[in-house]
């Protein structure tokens, strides 16, 4: 019989207080910016990465649009496996809300890389980091 895979995202994996978010603004070591988010990363001391979310009232205005995009953005970082120990707070921008799913979760694909190749270069791993020239805005796809 297979087995299924673990499909959670628990606690253990998230930012949760104030304490955890204060460590990653006062003393972050990575910033992969972009209009329409900025993401702010710093090692831990565990062996697995940990997410929080900011997404204000402000550029989100409604309830269930804010729910959508943060269920979103948690289970696109809980794909990218390879982030290690790292602790990143997501920090949603105004911009966002004007792209379609389909242009959200690519841009969530090229953040994670991104922020992959900035952990890697930093230590030691890669030379030269691969910069993708569109990555600073997503075209319509038709």
């Amino acid at each position: 019989m297979p087995t299924v895979p673990d499909l959670k995202f628990p606690s253990r994996y998230r930012l949760i207080n104030s304490t955890d978010f204060s460590l990653v603004f006062e003393g972050n070591q990575f910033k992969v910016s972009h209009p329409n988010y900025l993401i702010l990363a710093r090692y831990n001391d565990c062996r697995h990465a940990r997410l929080g979310l900011v997404v204000s009232k402000k550029n989100i205005p409604t309830a269930v649009a804010r729910n959508r995009l943060k269920r979103v953005i948690r289970e696109s970082f809980r794909l990218h496996h390879s982030l290690g120990g790292l602790d990143a707070v997501f920090l949603v921008r105004g911009g966002i809300r004007s792209l379609s799913p389909i242009e959200i979760n690519l841009l969530l694909q090229r953040a994670w890389v991104r922020l992959s190749q900035k952990c890697d270069h930093r230590k030691g791993v890669v030379d030269a980091v691969v910069t993708d020239p569109t990555d600073q805005g997503i075209s319509t796809i038709n």
